[in-house]
């Protein structure tokens, strides 16, 4: 841990003292998507109380949180067209499901290269000698799929107070 940045340790930290401090019984993609969302809002005001507004630690992180949320929303859709062959994909055998699965992977894979990442070079050899599975896919759909639907009532009901919109739970 104490090789990440500034901001993806104070990200982590949050976190996790989010989940400290609310947890929602039987709610797992949700505890983790607002203790993402969370995270990474206190981490651009951590960053932006302690090197400042312009500094080139907050410029760094919210780079490459732009690059993440890019890559998170492209996995996103991964899951979607994956979970689209298991629910519409019933008639079709184990061994197709599985063959139109592997298909659907390597477009995804092959079409990563396309998502206008600011740095690619982050993503340019992730897949080289793993190829994602669906427990992989999930991780986003535990992780981000509802932060951006949440980030939008933390900063229009709540004005972005973070206290009163964790408390809200």
């Amino acid at each position: 841990m104490l090789k990440r940045s500034d901001g993806q340790l104070a990200e982590l930290i949050i976190h996790e003292m989010t989940h400290a401090t609310v947890y929602l019984k039987s709610s797992v993609d949700l505890n983790e998507n607002l203790a993402s969302l969370i995270g990474e809002e206190g981490a651009i005001r951590f960053l932006t109380s302690h090197f400042g507004l312009h500094s080139q630690e907050l410029e760094d992180y919210q780079g490459r949180k732009a690059d993440y949320d890019l890559f998170a929303n492209y996995m996103l859709y991964a899951h979607d067209r994956l979970d689209l062959l298991y629910t519409k994909g019933k008639a079709l055998s184990s061994n197709e499901k599985e063959i139109q699965k592997q298909y659907i992977i390597s477009e995804i894979v092959g079409g990563l290269d396309s998502v206008p990442f600011h740095r690619p070079k982050r993503y340019n050899f992730l897949f080289k000698e793993h190829r994602p599975n669906n427990a992989y896919f999930m991780n986003f759909v535990r992780y981000d799929s509802k932060k951006e639907e949440m980030r939008k009532v933390l900063m229009n009901k709540y004005h972005g107070e973070i206290g009163k919109y964790v408390f809200s739970f």
